[in-house]
């Protein structure tokens, strides 16, 4: 249950969850660093015939799924045996993009 969701969340009328990667993405590369176990814990989440969609949320509020992180990190490049899977952050979905603009920011 540790890596399991952090939250769980309304878009609209679906429920979502939303696991919170408070870490920034690193300055130097630029890339987001999943844990191998975080990622297996979440695919084996959604491998529970649950409906209920699961995010990644980042500190800079980059959204990105746990499948495409599993393809985006197959695609790029990885330390053999790594702890960790590797995701450029240009390839997250800006939050507002996802969840929506809350309803009390926006402008007339």
């Amino acid at each position: 249950m540790r890596r399991f969701p952090d939250l769980i969340a309304a878009r609209g009328a679906t429920l979502v969850t939303i696991d919170a990667k408070t870490s920034l993405p690193s300055t130097h590369t630029d890339r987001y660093a999943v844990s191998r176990a975080c990622l297996t814990a979440g695919m084996q989440f959604l491998g529970m015939n649950t409906p209920v969609p699961l995010f990644y949320v980042f500190g800079d509020l980059g959204v990105l799924t746990p499948a495409e992180i599993l393809h985006y990190a197959a695609i790029g490049h990885q330390p053999p045996g790594g702890p960790y899977y590797l995701v450029s952050t240009r390839l997250a979905h800006p939050f507002d993009e996802v969840f929506g603009v809350p309803v009390g920011s926006m402008t007339a």
